[in-house]
């Protein structure tokens, strides 16, 4: 009499790559709207710093009104 056994991998649902797919995907896909936010945050706060410090950055009103202007998802 012989004993068959099995091993997990070929009794699990999700395949090792399958499972590593999918954690790079959500990763992928937090990262992307992590950066999104981040975005979205520094153009908010761009658009409320004053003329002094738009001027000590270097930066004029029209260079942040173009910048705020662009959807968070462009760069």
């Amino acid at each position: 009499m012989t004993i068959n056994t099995l091993k997990c991998a070929e009794t699990s649902p999700f395949e090792t790559g399958a499972a590593v797919k999918k954690a790079g995907l959500l990763a992928t896909l937090t990262h992307t709207v992590l950066v999104w936010q981040e975005r979205a945050s520094m153009r908010h706060n761009l658009a409320s710093l004053d003329q002094e410090n738009l001027c000590d950055m270097g930066l004029t009103a029209s260079d942040v009104s173009h910048e705020i202007r662009k959807p968070f998802w462009l760069q």
